[in-house]
């Protein structure tokens, strides 16, 4: 007998928490006395590792939180050396968000170890498991797109 849908949700989230604990870095050994990142400058960093740059208002976006908190977070991530800040050439009034000294080394290495420990995890499902896998989560996604990422 099949359980029900409250058993079924307790279960999904617990799998969710381990799969998410078990794709986060650990940490360098020659980063073990710096700051660690919270979950939402982690995005940061990611996005800036696919665009190279980002505006402070597209920051704001990718979080969905107001301008205020994608500043603090940028904050945060300027005070570690993680990224800088800058105006743009083409209109001064807009602010541009990049890598610092240590911000694209760091997001290497979460990129990579996250992109190992999933291939390795999915290297136990046959293709078709994958497949099937992927669907099935892109079709829980898209069946809820009023709920936002959390940020």
């Amino acid at each position: 007998m099949a359980s029900d849908l409250d058993e079924d949700t307790q279960a999904f989230l617990v799998q969710l928490d381990t799969l998410s604990e078990r794709l986060t870095p650990r940490r360098r050994p020659q980063d073990a006395n710096e700051p660690t990142c919270s979950p939402r400058e982690l995005r940061v960093l990611g996005a800036l590792g696919t665009d190279g740059r980002m505006t402070m208002a597209a920051v704001a976006a990718l979080l969905a939180v107001p301008l205020s908190t994608a500043t603090y977070t940028v904050d945060q991530l300027v005070a570690k050396g993680l990224v800088e800040r800058k105006q743009a050439a083409r209109d001064r009034r807009v602010i541009e968000v990049g890598f610092g000294r240590r911000g694209k080394t760091l997001n290497r290495f979460v990129v990579a170890t996250r992109r190992s420990d999933a291939g390795a995890m999915l290297a136990a499902l046959s293709a078709r498991e994958r497949t099937e896998l992927l669907r099935q989560l892109a079709k829980m996604i898209d069946s809820q797109p009023h709920l936002e990422a959390a940020p």
